[in-house]
């Protein structure tokens, strides 16, 4: 099926004589077999060719067709009217549901904004994997590729691919369609109680850490002074005082003969870089034996609205318990100025596909705050009427069609959006997914070994 047409390809330059394969090369037009599937629709449609270059078409659409309206159906018109054509013109091409209601519209020209990388046409706003860990971005008419790794905040943009490009892109789109299809089936089988109840949330079991022990070493080769140590472990007290979960050292494991985390065989591997400012960690256990979660200075930077020392080393204990972001939450109703942040953190922004069943928490302790380019709208109701949008009203996002709403700042409730981003304490959607994930604890408060964990470092 074709999918949702591009509205900036709905004007040609044709020339007399008859179209060949390096014609629709040059129209960017690689999926060849959707055009003939396109082509036979068409020519059993009503069409009009006048004699200005103006070619209209009324298509016999219905739901489950109005899918397949893309590139291809007015790479086939220009095709058509090409063929047609005795002298050279400006072909502009409009698309009808019936006699009067349009669907496309008449876009002359490619977006300014929009990007060509290698042979690959990419919209304004849109960014497209091509390998597990590798994407291409797109805004404002500037491209770049970029390798998202584990111990960096950002992606590091690297040269992009000269040769494939195009075919790297459709195999990892089609993979990641595999495998979001597989997930589907699987939450079919799911029980109400399932983690598709949760909050943004891993959903493999795999990935959870047995008997909820979380097993951890402050790394001695980049070492946090003692303040930050405390910080640290005030952060894993406040996970454990709500939770089910527990942490224990790899030393205290290994006195104790404790078969958790496979007898110590995987752990967080606390880090305090020399430099940079990366606070980040693997999501849930990856069973790799060490998992580093990196705490730079500014981690334990103090906000006084919104974070206290121990906030960001919170945030990303709850990576490690399997949490993700909350603002890629699929139901978040905040809005993006995309313009304003780098390509290198989109990766951190898009919404996932995942299955999730628990309501979008602005007040989670997993949500970027307002500097990384969000805006709470103000709702419209009967007594705000002016700089407001409706409710449900959907934003746009990267790769998004023409259906969807721009964010402006006139709409933007500033006090509530500053507010979001909060590193001071676990909300209650962040307990609710902690616990669901972690239904028991392996020990009680009372016999707690963070506190172990201190003396040893005390004692040493």
């Amino acid at each position: 099926m074709c999918s949702p047409l591009p509205t900036h390809l709905a004007a040609f330059k044709v020339f007399p004589g008859h179209l060949s394969v390096s014609h629709l090369d040059k129209l960017d037009f690689s999926r060849r077999g959707e055009a003939l599937t396109c082509l036979a629709a068409i020519n059993n449609s009503s069409r009009d060719q006048h004699l200005d270059g103006h070619f209209s078409l009324t298509l016999p659409l219905d739901r489950n067709m109005a899918g397949w309206i893309r590139c291809s159906v007015l790479m086939t018109l220009a095709a058509l009217a090409l063929v047609a054509a005795e002298q050279e013109a400006s072909v502009h091409i409009k698309v009808f549901k019936d006699s009067t209601d349009e669907v496309a519209n008449e876009a002359a020209t490619t977006s300014s904004k929009d990007c060509e990388v290698n042979g690959v046409a990419l919209r304004h706003r849109s960014m497209k994997y091509y390998g597990q860990d590798s994407y291409v971005a797109c805004s404002n008419g500037k491209a770049g590729c970029y390798l998202v790794e584990r111990e960096h905040d950002k992606a590091t943009q690297v040269a992009c691919p000269t040769q494939n490009l195009q075919q790297r892109i459709d195999e990892e789109t089609a993979y990641r369609e595999h495998e979001e299809k597989a997930k589907q089936n699987s939450d079919e089988d799911e029980t109400e109680d399932s983690h598709r109840r949760l909050s943004l949330v891993v959903v493999s079991t795999t990935r959870i850490w047995d008997d909820g022990v979380v097993c951890f070493q402050l790394n001695e080769d980049y070492p946090f002074n003692s303040t930050q140590k405390d910080y640290i472990y005030q952060a894993m007290g406040k996970v454990e005082e709500s939770t089910n979960v527990r942490f224990v050292s790899t030393a205290t494991c290994e006195k104790e003969s404790l078969s958790s985390c496979d007898s110590c065989a995987n752990w967080v591997d606390f880090k305090h870089p020399s430099s940079g400012r990366d606070c980040n960690s693997s999501i849930g256990i990856t069973d790799e034996g060490a998992q580093v979660m990196n705490l730079a200075d500014r981690c334990f930077e103090v906000d006084d609205e919104l974070k206290t020392v121990y906030g960001s080393a919170m945030h990303e204990i709850c990576h490690s318990l399997g949490m993700y972001h909350e603002h890629q939450h699929p139901q978040r109703t905040i809005g993006v100025f995309w313009d304003d942040i780098d390509q290198s953190i989109w990766s951190e922004m898009t919404i996932r596909d995942l299955s999730v069943g628990g309501p979008y928490d602005l007040d989670s302790v997993m949500h970027y705050p307002m500097t990384y380019g969000f805006c709470l709208p103000n709702y419209c109701s009967d007594t705000v009427t002016k700089d407001c949008v409706e409710e449900g009203t959907r934003f746009c996002n990267l790769n998004d069609d023409d259906n969807c709403t721009d964010i402006t700042k006139a709409v933007c409730n500033e006090t509530a959006t500053e507010a979001i981003g909060q590193r001071k304490y676990l909300s209650e959607g962040d307990l609710a997914a902690i616990n669901q994930l972690y239904q028991s604890a392996a020990w009680s408060l009372s016999e707690s070994k963070i506190g172990g964990e201190k003396q040893e470092q005390i004692d040493v």
